[in-house]
């Protein structure tokens, strides 16, 4: 699945996108402000609008987000999911819009203070409650749950990393296990790690050469 972020505001932008190149694993999320987002969509949306009043603010706005065809843009470009984070109850009160919004998803039940995460690893099992960055730190630090990964490689081993989104069929992950091969007549093992080239054997072996003498008649 596709994954887009959209934000109106140029400095959000700014600021997401340096903290997305610092995860690589979500390099391929796009980001997009909602301007430049017409007639474009997505599998999943991820709309950020959040703006809160402060206390010094004698008439609290809303900004781009009371504009209603922004609005209409950034709430119908996702095709399977869209996952909106904001301060709602400063929304409603400084748009009808918006306030219908608020309402209609209280009645269905879809309005929280947290984002349930499912792990696409284990979706019968494993599930959290994100309500702020830190618990994707501590509960999917790989982009899955706190379980451990299992995957069966090709050599035989197991994938020992918690669990992961990216690389799943471990294409790239390299076994750090000591390997277990046999090099030679003599059953000396290798003593690499097991993604390493075993090469040839180089155990010294040690040995008593006898010789026997013969007593030459003159």
């Amino acid at each position: 699945m596709q994954v887009t972020i959209l934000t109106p505001y140029t400095g959000q932008l700014f600021l997401i996108r340096r903290m997305l190149r610092q995860r690589p694993t979500v390099q391929d999320v796009r980001l997009c402000p909602i301007d430049n987002y017409q007639g474009e969509e997505n599998d999943i949306v991820l709309l950020s609008v959040v703006r809160s009043c402060s206390s010094r603010e004698l008439k609290p706005t809303i900004g781009f987000v009371k504009d209603e065809n922004r609005i209409c843009v950034a709430l119908s470009r996702a095709k399977m999911g869209l996952y909106v984070v904001g301060n709602f109850r400063h929304l409603a009160r400084n748009s009808d819009l918006w306030s219908k919004v608020v309402q209609r998803a209280k009645e269905t039940d879809v309005l929280g203070d947290s984002l349930r995460l499912v792990c696409q690893n284990h979706p019968d099992e494993a599930q959290i409650e994100a309500k702020s960055a830190k618990d994707f730190d501590d509960k999917a630090p790989e982009g899955g749950c706190m379980r451990e990964c299992g995957y069966r490689l090709r050599c035989g081993h197991v994938c020992e990393r918690v669990c992961h989104s990216y690389d799943r069929h471990h294409v790239d992950y390299k076994c750090r296990k000591p390997c277990v091969k046999t090099l030679c007549v003599n059953g000396h093992q290798c003593f690499r790690l097991c993604h390493e080239p075993c090469g040839r054997c180089m155990q010294v072996i040690h040995s008593t050469i006898r010789y026997n003498s013969y007593k030459v008649r003159q």
